[in-house]
């Protein structure tokens, strides 16, 4: 029996009826589950979540066929392959560019059927955007939040960043950017 399944079935012992997540590790040490694993897991009928962080559509298209029809939802966490595993039958997006404007990822879950081309669209502005919302995260979330109106400063736990001029500018680009998405879309504001 393979390490992980045998901690999955000890933790499945120990905590009664309670739904499960899993979330695949991206760092410091990627840990994936393989699909087998998965498939296993979402036969247990506990585990209710999956964020999958392989950022590979043949891992992400065999995960989410050994999780189809099971109470397992697939949540891509990777922007670039987001669009490609919703046709597949993933079942939404669970990443960082979600803290940044949720109401853009909401639109792709929902629409992507309905508006081929608009979502093909919003698929390759949110692939860029992530190189933006990569930058200096956790931070560069709050940021542009307090960017947005809200009420939320910089600090982190586990970071200390300067916000140098042209990143501050280059956060309200991506702000001015998401506003023309939202109005091109349809979408009246932002979730806050």
């Amino acid at each position: 029996m393979p390490c992980g399944r045998a901690n999955a079935e000890t933790l499945l012992g120990k905590t009664g009826n309670t739904p499960l997540g899993l979330y695949e590790c991206p760092a410091p040490y990627h840990r994936l589950l393989s699909p087998e694993l998965m498939g296993w897991c979402a036969g247990t009928g506990r585990f209710r979540f999956i964020k999958e962080t392989s950022c590979e559509m043949r891992s992400i298209t065999e995960k989410i066929e050994a999780v189809r029809n099971s109470p397992l939802r697939f949540y891509n966490a990777n922007v670039a392959t987001l669009l490609a595993s919703l046709k597949a039958g993933g079942d939404g997006f669970c990443g960082t560019g979600a803290n940044f404007f949720p109401e853009l990822y909401v639109w792709l879950c929902n629409e992507f059927e309905a508006q081929p081309d608009a979502a093909a669209d919003l698929q390759r502005f949110l692939s860029v955007a992530q190189k933006v919302v990569a930058s200096k995260y956790k931070a560069s979330a709050k940021k542009y939040l307090a960017m947005q109106g809200m009420g939320i400063g910089t600090a982190c736990r586990d970071l200390e960043v300067t916000f140098r001029e042209d990143d501050v500018l280059t956060l309200h680009h991506l702000s001015e950017l998401v506003a023309d998405s939202r109005e091109a879309l349809g979408i009246a504001s932002p979730v806050f």
